[in-house]
């Protein structure tokens, strides 16, 4: 529905046949301006109780608070989020991989 409507914000496929690692592309418009960053992960061995931890390699060091190593801070704002409905946003994301 988003991606008919381009109201999409990012395309991902597995990097590996075991589906545990996660490539694309994600962007955000701002005053009109398109901006586009890699987005990487991997699905950690606990999923879908553990959120994967997003990277974004590109910002890097760009904002200290956010970013480690191009990883962004998710504990407290998504981590709640993702404790509360883990299982609704897994199978979402990744069905065919849900155990």
């Amino acid at each position: 529905m988003n991606k008919s409507n381009d109201n999409d914000w990012f395309r991902i496929s597995a990097a590996n046949p075991e589906g545990t690692r996660w490539t694309g592309k994600c962007w955000y418009v701002h005053n009109l301006l398109k901006y586009e960053f890699d987005l990487q992960f991997d699905i950690p061995v606990t999923y879908p109780a553990t959120a994967p931890e997003l990277e974004l390699p590109e910002l890097d060091g760009k904002t200290q608070k956010m970013y480690r190593g191009g990883k962004i801070c998710l504990t407290v704002h998504f981590k709640p989020l993702w404790a509360k409905n883990c299982i609704d946003v897994g199978r979402l994301l990744f069905p065919v991989y849900l155990v």
